[in-house]
Order: structure tokens, then sequence, then C-alpha cells
């Protein structure tokens, strides 16, 4: 599994692919958190993060480094250049990153899974772009992708990650200084490599749903607000997936959360609406680029009609597909942008 990926956090840019640097370390495909909430309320929307990160008034980069275990901060100016500002070490080959306010202070922190330490690290900031390691925290074997939320509402921020060789996830609750309690966990399918959040039942809790890249299942495990969390069943893909991403959003204008997630396998994404009540509907597969490596995709409204659409890079084609849905539920045929070699990641900016 450690081919070509390092984890990356950034929270702005248009809807353009960033290739992998030249001189970064190419262990693993690119880990970004899709849910930054402010912890004040539990909400669900990829735009809900503080615009002042790390104490500036410009948006900034953190980069996750496989190798040599370590964070890497720059510090953003406002006019696209960014200034280095450091490292913070982590635990051993660091990939998913994730973010929010751990301790209360106000200030943006840091929690990066360690793929080959089987833990995740946590970083305290100080609002000047400097972090403080509070502790290595254990999960399962070979922790990857994750998300923040206020999973059993008291107010501070929780973890939610995949632990790809154990075939589980971890859910660990945060004390509001930084800390976190021994972790709960949840067996699913073979091989998980994303995991989104999200009140797929519309119960005011937050539920969780996983996917599977090897067996090819969604897992849909839904909250009962008190952080426990029971599996209500699976979506099977098909054996023609092999999915390293997912996310959320309302694709039909229902009020219901949607999933759509990308194939590594072959050239399409898929889409599964959802029905309120922790269900969800038929499969339907849309061609995008040529490739067999996907490591990522991003829904939102990329041409102001008030329908969300949907864009994925395909990585070993160089280029970006994008799909513009209708606001039922379907997309038109996608649309490609060539862009950088080996590009993993598109991201968002409003």
């Amino acid at each position: 599994m450690k081919s070509k990926l390092f984890g990356i956090f950034i929270c702005t840019l248009l809807i353009f692919s960033i290739a992998i640097p030249a001189n970064a370390n190419m262990n693993q495909n690119i880990i970004l958190n899709k849910n930054l909430p402010d912890k004040r309320s539990l909400t669900y929307n990829t735009h809900n993060y503080k615009s002042n990160l790390f104490g500036q008034k410009s948006l900034d980069i953190a980069v996750t480094n496989a190798n040599p275990h370590q964070v890497s901060i720059f510090l953003g100016d406002g006019t696209g250049t960014f200034t280095y500002n450091g490292n913070s070490s982590t635990g051993v080959f660091p990939l998913g990153i994730t973010g929010g306010d751990y301790n209360s202070d106000d200030n943006f922190d840091l929690v990066i899974s360690n793929y080959d330490s089987d833990n995740i690290t946590v970083l305290l900031g100080d609002g000047t772009g400097v972090f403080t390691s509070s502790g290595d925290f254990n999960v399962g074997a070979s922790p990857f992708a994750l998300v923040t939320e206020d999973f059993d509402k008291d107010n501070n921020l929780d973890i939610a990650l995949v632990n790809m060789l154990d075939d589980t996830i971890s859910v660990l609750f945060g004390d509001g200084t930084g800390g976190f309690g021994s972790q709960n966990i949840y067996a699913v399918g073979d091989n998980p490599a994303d995991i989104v959040a999200g009140d797929f039942n519309k119960d005011n809790n937050c539920d969780l749903a996983v996917i599977n890249t090897y067996d090819n299942y969604i897992n849909i495990l839904l909250g009962d607000g008190s952080g426990g969390f029971n599996l209500l069943g699976s979506v099977f893909l098909g054996s023609q997936y092999h999915s390293y991403a997912m996310t959320k959003s309302d694709f039909n204008s229902d009020g219901n959360l949607d999933l759509t997630f990308s194939s590594s396998y072959y050239p399409y994404v898929g889409v599964i609406l959802g029905d309120g009540s922790g269900g969800f509907g038929t499969l339907t597969n849309y061609i995008v680029g040529y490739g067999i490596e996907r490591f990522d995709l991003v829904a939102d409204d990329f041409n102001n009609d008030g329908n969300q659409d949907i864009a994925v890079p395909n990585t070993d084609e160089n280029t970006v597909s994008v799909l513009l849905g209708d606001g039922t539920g379907s997309f038109g045929a996608h649309q490609t942008y060539d862009i950088g070699n080996y590009s993993q990641v598109v991201l968002i900016h409003k």
C-alpha cells in the first residue's frame, strides 16, 4: 500500500489539482480533510473552518512528509506566496491529516495519522504557526484517512479514522485539552480507505460512512449522539471499484445526504442517493478520464447553477474530470482538463 502518497492539508485553491512537487516524498496518495467543523456546533458542510488557521489573515498550508516523519508548515501572505515556518515531528510514516480546535484555545490544531507506528499525533497550535505535540495516541494497524467531529455532543472535537490493515475504524473522544481517551473500535470491511461523517438518517446525530478498497463495500454506521455507532448495513459497489476516495453531498436537492466515490481500477465515479433513513439507492456510474489511480474527489457547485457537481483527478492521465449535476442526482458527460504531472487532489474554495 506504500506507493505514491503523502498527506496534505490545505484550505483554499480553486478547482484545480495540486501536483506533487518534485522534492516531495511520494510514498502514498494525498489525504486531506473534507470536514473542518467549528467546534461550537455540529455541522457537515465543507466550508465551516476558520479562515485564520495559524494566526495569519491569510490561509496557510500544512503538509505531512512520510519520510522523515514530520509535518511542514507554510504561512501564506494572501498573494499566493508561502513562507516555510518549520517542521513538527510526528509518528512513523505520517499520512492523513485533519484539524480543528482540540484544546479550546481558539487556535487551529492538527491531528495526523501515522501509518507505520499505528497511532495519531496531536499537534497544538499557538496561533502563530508553531505547533507542539500533546502526545501520540494508539489506534489500529496502519491508520489512514480520518475525520474530525463532535460525536458525543460534549462540545469537544473527536476523531474517527480507518485502520487499513485491521479492517476496522477507531473513534477517539477529545477531552477539550488536546488529549484523547482510549479508542472505540468497530469492524468494517476489507482494507478501509476513506471515511465520511454526516447525518445520514436525519436524527441530528453524526453518522459515518466507510469505503473499503478490497471488498468494494460501503458500510454505514449510525451514531447514537453519545459517541456510539451501530452498523446499519452495507452497500455493495460491484467488483470494479477498489476505491480510495469518497465524499458526500445532496445531489438531488431532497435534503438527504448522498455519496460519491472514485474507482481506482476503471475510468468512472459512482453515485448513490440517500433516502434520509441511512439507506441508499441504486448505484449509478459515470465515465471520467482514463487512469487507474484516483485518490480524491470533491463535490460542490462549480458552475453556480445551484446544483452539486463532482470533480475527480485522473492521476496517471494528468487530467481532472468535472461532472456537472442537473439537480436530480444525474450528471452530464464529463469535461476533462489538463493539469500538472501526477496530480492527486482537487480542492475548492468559495
